[in-house]
């Protein structure tokens, strides 16, 4: 599930952070998208838009839009059927921490034939 509003951090550690964009609605929220042992933090540079976070064990499937090698965006898709868009700027090494916690037969490239 995703979990919008809170002001404390998901993960103890984080394993990987970078800067991007949380689109949600009509426009794109700019922020830093904050990786870890637990799940997936999004901090908005608003403070008062409030943290999203998604946990390991919530994510159901990883919908990856990848153009000639390159991640333009990923979809994390919850069990129970909620979205968090992710534009990344080492969108690459978040989809690696990704597979890592979530297996790569949860990952769709939405782009690949067939």
């Amino acid at each position: 599930m995703i979990a919008p509003r809170t002001s404390r951090a998901l993960d103890a550690q984080t394993e990987l952070t970078t800067r991007g964009n949380l689109l949600q609605g009509p426009l794109p929220r700019p922020g830093t998208w904050e990786l870890g042992e637990t799940g997936i933090d999004f901090v908005p540079e608003d403070p008062a838009r409030g943290r999203t976070q998604v946990r390991w064990e919530d994510v159901d499937e990883v919908r990856c839009d990848i153009v000639r090698e390159h991640v333009r965006s990923l979809t994390v898709e919850t069990v129970t059927g909620e979205r968090a868009v992710m534009i990344a700027a080492d969108s690459l090494g978040v989809l690696r921490t990704i597979a890592a916690h979530v297996g790569r037969d949860r990952l769709v490239d939405v782009n690949a034939a067939g």
